[in-house]
């Protein structure tokens, strides 16, 4: 009877070790995701942040070409106006 006892005690205790293991698995697929995913969200935030620069950028081009042909008018308005 110890001996059935002691048997079964082992393979409860190899049933739990497997499932543990299981577990263990499961968790470090998960953490490798959800780091794959981290990596993911902060390469799309770098990419949104190039694209806003550019856009700011473009806007300043625009803003120093209007600011020039408006020197240049004002200019030409006063030289003209002597």
């Amino acid at each position: 009877m110890a001996k059935i006892n002691q048997d079964r005690y082992h393979q409860i205790n190899e049933k739990q070790t497997r499932q543990l293991q299981e577990i263990v698995k499961d968790a470090e697929i998960d953490e490798k995701l959800l780091s794959g995913l981290d990596e993911h969200r902060k390469r799309e935030q770098e990419v949104e942040k190039n694209k806003k620069f550019e856009r700011l950028q473009g806007k300043y081009v625009i803003i120093n070409w209007i600011i020039n042909d408006l020197l240049i008018y004002l200019d030409f308005a006063t030289t003209n106006e002597r």
